[in-house]
């Protein structure tokens, strides 16, 4: 994960979640004291967003915030409802997506 590849002084790595989780990446590589605790509060998003390829996760999670991204290119699918769901609960535990009673 990122706070380990920053702990082995590479300068940072491609993450597909910084489009949803860009502040706490951003505190990830600027605050080296706390980066595995920061880490660590992401890792179920991470768990969450691997339910498919990264690249229909993401668009599914913005799609679902109210930014239409569209649907991924072929050879990419859109999430099937159960993978959906997956995504609605990870967004809903980390407060980007209101949920239903609110």
């Amino acid at each position: 994960m990122l706070a380990d590849v920053l702990d082995l002084s590479e300068p940072g790595g491609v993450c597909v979640a910084s489009h949803l989780f860009g502040e706490e990446m951003h505190r990830i590589v600027d605050e080296p004291e706390t980066r595995h605790e920061l880490q660590a509060g992401l890792n179920d998003a991470f768990e969450a967003l691997a339910v498919a390829p990264l690249a229909c996760s993401i668009k599914s999670a913005l799609n679902l915030m109210g930014l239409d991204v569209g649907a991924p290119r072929l050879p990419y699918v859109e999430l099937d409802e159960d993978e959906t769901a997956t995504i609605r609960a990870m967004l809903e535990r980390h407060g980007m997506l209101q949920t239903m009673g609110a």
